[in-house]
């Protein structure tokens, strides 16, 4: 087999594949918005044809294993507290008789004047499953970044959202 950038690198221990193809594939799927089996294929073909030089094909649990590992890490990963925090509240995903509350940040003081808001500029505050919206977690996000400046969420949330609570956060 031909020695190239996919197949010489960095490895996290008891893992065939480096961490360079690991990544091109997590970017690749984020970024064409294509299935794990998809992606999988696409891979088998490129190796077949010699486009790709790797000894073995990633199965679609091994890259839905992959994009587990990036979303763990962006929910557990330390951020830094700050007062211009901005948070996006939102639970339209239902589970059953639950609802997946998601809250997003961005930092007022990174974002760029004339630009629109887009992924990039969007950190992982908070996720969990809830049954109503009186807990929607915000005590814990708050925890992580400090007392956000602005919370911004649609007409179902703001309500359970309790501002004489937080008396300095405009809603």
């Amino acid at each position: 087999m031909v020695s190239n950038k996919l197949t010489v690198g960095a490895r996290i221990r008891n893992s065939y594949y480096i961490n360079y193809f690991k990544w091109l594939c997590v970017i690749t799927l984020i970024y064409t918005a294509t299935t794990f089996r998809g992606l999988s294929s696409v891979l088998a073909l490129q190796r077949k044809c010699g486009i790709i030089a790797i000894g073995k094909t990633p199965s679609h649990t091994s890259i839905r294993r992959w994009i587990n590992q990036v979303g763990y890490y962006n929910i557990t990963k330390l951020l830094k507290k700050a007062d211009d925090w901005v948070y996006f509240v939102g639970n339209s995903i239902r589970i059953e008789n639950r609802k997946v509350c998601l809250i997003l940040g961005a930092e007022l003081s990174k974002l760029k004047i004339g630009e629109y808001l887009c992924y990039e500029n969007l950190e992982v505050i908070g996720m969990r499953l809830i049954k109503n919206n009186s807990d929607l977690g915000l005590e814990e996000a708050i925890a992580r970044t400090g007392l956000p400046c602005q919370i911004c969420s649609g007409s179902d949330v703001m309500p359970s959202i309790r501002i004489e609570n937080y008396p300095k956060i405009y809603p």
